[in-house]
């Protein structure tokens, strides 16, 4: 690349082994924070990595003007810078999420999104949101391993509205949630 070789290599290390007494839930989000936390033995709950949605509208508008004049050096330059943050960002988060579950001995809890951009009522959301969640969950999932923390995958039916203490399916607004049935608030 410009000139200069790099090499890649892999090797193996060993991975230890955590004895883990309870759950965190992570929500990857596509607005605000890159992603939630919530810890629910302490009630904790917190919202990790920071607002992206005014960089990503940036590079957007940048992008559809260079794209216009037909800069193509000059897109690929910023592909790649916004390539090379979103991956920053996301090692980021990984690491303070794996770090609070070694610490707290928690097992991380994902929703499984696999299919997600097949879904008619978040597939085009979530291409809008334009954030490498995949990305995000294969350095959580890495970065566990080699902590020793286990990842356990659920199904993301119903789960934003689902209450967290009496687990009844209520209306969400947004991102309000109050439960009808025990009147808890999120």
């Amino acid at each position: 690349r410009k000139g200069k070789w790099f090499m890649s290599y892999s090797y193996e290390t060993p991975v230890s082994t955590t004895q883990v007494s309870g759950f965190i839930g992570i929500d990857r989000n596509a607005r605000d924070n890159v992603a939630t936390l919530s810890d629910l033995e302490s009630g904790k709950v917190l919202r990790i990595g920071p607002d992206v949605k005014l960089w990503k509208d940036n590079l957007k508008n940048r992008k559809a003007k260079l794209q216009r004049k037909g800069a193509k050096k000059l897109l690929k330059k910023i592909n790649s810078k916004q390539s090379n943050r979103t991956k920053d960002i996301n090692h980021k988060v990984s690491k303070q999420i794996v770090d609070y579950a070694v610490i707290h001995r928690k097992s991380i809890v994902l929703e499984n999104l696999g299919k997600i951009k097949d879904s008619k009522k978040c597939g085009r959301f979530v291409q809008k949101s334009n954030w490498s969640f995949y990305q995000l969950e294969t350095f959580i999932k890495y970065k566990a391993s080699l902590r020793g923390i286990p990842i356990i995958y659920i199904k993301p039916e119903n789960t934003s509205r689902a209450c967290s203490r009496c687990g009844s399916i209520n209306a969400v607004s947004g991102k309000a949630f109050k439960c009808t049935n025990c009147g808890h608030k999120d």
